[in-house]
């Protein structure tokens, strides 16, 4: 059975500890890890960049490789959806999938989308939905991906 856990990161100084991830017999430990703070039509966030670093730092300190912790930063439209599909179809069965998002983010219609740094201050709701990351979606494409194991937090700010 797969397992899944949402988390709320708050802080990441905690998880700044050095402990090791259990072993993934047969899988890799894969993580993404976006952050978004410059957004030109607001004042520039202060934690997400910093955040995602922490994160990213840590997640090789625990055993993953260097080479499959992939670090995004203020990614425009593009670069974060192709990051997250990248991600998504690199991840096989038996793998530990990691997924941590600092940024904006905002609830359309019951759903919640993950911002890009390039979205308008005035989107439309139409456009939220087909610009931005489905937190949904990224859960959904994930868990068919079949990883014994998946991480995701967002800690998203709203403007």
């Amino acid at each position: 059975m797969r397992f899944w856990a949402i988390l709320l990161l708050l802080t990441t100084a905690a998880a700044a500890q050095d402990r090791r991830v259990a072993p993934i017999e047969g899988g890799r430990r894969l993580g993404l890890v976006i952050g978004n703070a410059g957004y030109p039509s607001i004042e520039r966030l202060v934690n997400p960049i910093n955040d995602a670093r922490a994160v990213a730092a840590t997640l090789k300190t625990v055993g993953f490789a260097e080479r499959d912790v992939r670090l995004v930063v203020d990614a425009p439209r593009d670069q974060m959806r192709r990051s997250v599909r990248e991600f998504v179809e690199s991840v096989k069965p038996g793998d530990l999938a990691f997924v941590y998002y600092a940024g904006l983010g905002i609830e359309v219609k019951g759903s919640n989308f993950l911002l890009p740094v390039d979205v308008a201050r005035d989107a439309t709701e139409g456009y939220v939905e087909d610009e931005a990351v489905s937190a949904q979606r990224l859960l959904r494409d994930l868990d068919n991906a079949v990883p014994k194991t998946g991480v995701v937090g967002f800690r998203c700010a709203q403007d």
